[in-house]
Parts: structure tokens; sequence; C-alpha cells
């Protein structure tokens, strides 16, 4: 599979973007636990799945399309790639 799509979305993101993303996917963390270690607001972790790209035509954002490629989805890692 290629992943080469995500990294390069991946290394788009800010440090604390990335970090919440993939926290929230890999480690399924909640907002409220990263919220509380980043000592951020709640909406501060939350609008980080907003902010962190999203797709053209108001399809699924960058979140949501991480977690179709962490599936397997090699329609999501081809949609990432075209983003960045």
């Amino acid at each position: 599979m290629e992943y080469r799509a995500v990294l390069e979305a991946l290394d788009q993101l800010q440090k604390r973007e990335r970090y919440i993303l993939l926290a929230r996917i890999l480690e399924e963390r909640s907002f409220t636990e990263l919220a509380q270690e980043l000592q951020i607001g709640y909406k501060g972790a939350a609008r980080t799945e907003l902010h962190s790209g999203e797709t053209g035509g108001g399809n699924m954002n960058f979140y949501e399309l991480l977690i179709l490629a962490k599936s397997g989805d090699d329609l999501a890692n081809e949609k990432i790639l075209a983003m960045y």
C-alpha cells in the first residue's frame, strides 16, 4: 500500500495539529484528554480536525481520510495525495 500521500500530508501540518490527529486516530484519545494535556480548550483541540485540511467541495476532511487510509482504503490515500 502507498503511504507516501499520508506522510506528505502529515508533514504539511503544524506540530500540534499532527500530534492531535495522530493521538486521536492511533491512540483513540479524546479531545478532552488532549486539551488537558496540551493546556488548551476543548474547542481548540476539536477545531484541529476541521482546520487540518478540508478537501475540496466540502467533502471529507483530512481526519476522516486518515481514518480510511489507516483501514487500508487506497482511494483515501489518493485523495490525500491530491490534497497536497
